[in-house]
């Protein structure tokens, strides 16, 4: 910065989301805690302003002071609230919902878009914590597109990043998706991702094998055995590279080749 004053240091998944974002006009950041995405992006240049949303006081007083820490004064506007609540229409054309679970990401952003708080063509920014399934079911579904992912792998945890935008509209030509693809993606990302997936279908699998064993399976426990199934077949060939090509082709989804290298 021209005065001296340090700039925000990113963990590698925030730098990951910041990323993603591109850049915009306004950047609204749902749940941001110490407000750090926000401010790199207006101290980067990446966005002429931003808004810092969170329902919990305390992380909005640790943000207001890393803003006057980082000299961002007048283009963060940081705002107690729940979710996309306190946006008003269009005013963000980037919206980050990221550092929590899956269903809470995919209902907040459905609220946010039933409110009017997110507008037609917002771009979205969306790393949940967990259940990638749910957010995915709902991003690559009527209403959306451009969607890209990419992953970065951080401290022992591995981060899923998934950008697209809000269209409104539902695509020509719309792909029907099995259901195995909500929980691996369509192939693409690092070696390392597709085995957390393997290992966690896995674990499930044997659990719900070992208390069939013992109680009998329900046909919905047998179902689930089967998706499972399928979710570690998939992910395997993702993982060794077979399959990979037709699979992305299959989604019609790009890539980030920047992150998609295979370790």
């Amino acid at each position: 910065m021209s005065d001296g004053r340090p700039e925000p240091k990113l963990s590698k998944r925030l730098g990951a989301i910041l990323k993603a974002a591109g850049r915009c006009d306004c950047i609204a950041d749902i749940g941001t805690d110490h407000g750090f995405l926000p401010i790199a992006a207006v101290v980067s240049g990446r966005a002429v302003r931003a808004v810092a949303c969170d329902l919990r006081k305390g992380p909005l007083e640790r943000c207001r002071a890393n803003v006057s820490l980082y000299g961002a004064e007048g283009r963060v506007d940081v705002r107690l609230a729940d979710g996309a609540d306190a946006l008003k229409p269009g005013e963000a054309d980037c919206v980050v919902i990221a550092g929590m679970g899956g269903l809470l990401v995919a209902g907040l952003l459905e609220r946010g878009i039933s409110g009017g708080n997110i507008s037609p063509g917002t771009k979205l920014v969306l790393s949940p914590n967990s259940h990638e399934e749910d957010v995915r079911r709902l991003v690559y579904g009527t209403g959306f597109s451009r969607q890209r992912e990419s992953c970065v792998r951080e401290e022992g945890r591995i981060y899923l990043v998934i950008s697209c935008v809000y269209s409104g509209e539902a695509e020509r030509g719309a792909v029907s998706r099995p259901e195995w693809f909500y929980y691996t993606g369509g192939g693409g990302l690092p070696k390392y991702y597709y085995g957390k997936v393997c290992e966690k279908a896995r674990r499930r699998l044997e659990g719900l094998e070992a208390s069939s064993a013992v109680a009998g399976g329900s046909g919905a426990v047998s179902g689930e055995m089967r998706l499972l199934g399928s979710v570690i077949s998939h992910a395997g060939d993702f993982r060794t590279g077979a399959g990979c090509g037709q699979a992305a082709a299959d989604r019609q989804v790009p890539l980030d080749t920047d992150n998609a290298s295979v370790l």
